[in-house]
């Protein structure tokens, strides 16, 4: 499960100042925007899709400023692409934590997708 995860660390780095920042200071990824980052490939979930990947369920918010939602998108993409049971639950105009202005349950409505997803992939009644 997935929620709100950045996919591929490369993408992301230039994608504000604050990613930029956070993938110096947690990597050490020192390359400039655009110059591929070996570190932040090896530690891209991104970079580890194969057919035997078990199945998956991807949340994100479509406001996210952190995290930009197109991320979950080509991840979910590249995982069905390879075969793999790959769920994809987009919060419309949800934030990073997945609250949403105008609709006080949508982190709640994530939470039930997230359960049942849970209860499914377990086989439970």
């Amino acid at each position: 499960v997935s929620i709100s995860g950045p996919t591929d660390l490369n993408a992301i780095a230039c994608f504000s100042d604050y990613t930029r920042e956070l993938t110096q200071l947690v990597f050490n990824a020192q390359e400039p925007c655009g110059v591929d980052s070996p570190i932040l490939i090896e530690a891209s979930p991104m970079t580890y899709i194969h057919p035997d990947a078990p199945p998956f369920l991807i949340i994100a918010g479509t406001a996210d400023i952190v995290v930009p939602y197109e991320q979950s998108v080509a991840f979910q993409e590249k995982l069905a692409a390879q075969g793999v049971d790959a769920e994809l639950y987009l919060v419309e105009g949800g934030a990073h934590n997945l609250e949403t202005p105008g609709d006080p349950l949508a982190v709640l409505k994530a939470l039930v997708v997230l359960k049942d997803y849970i209860r499914d992939q377990l086989e439970l009644p």
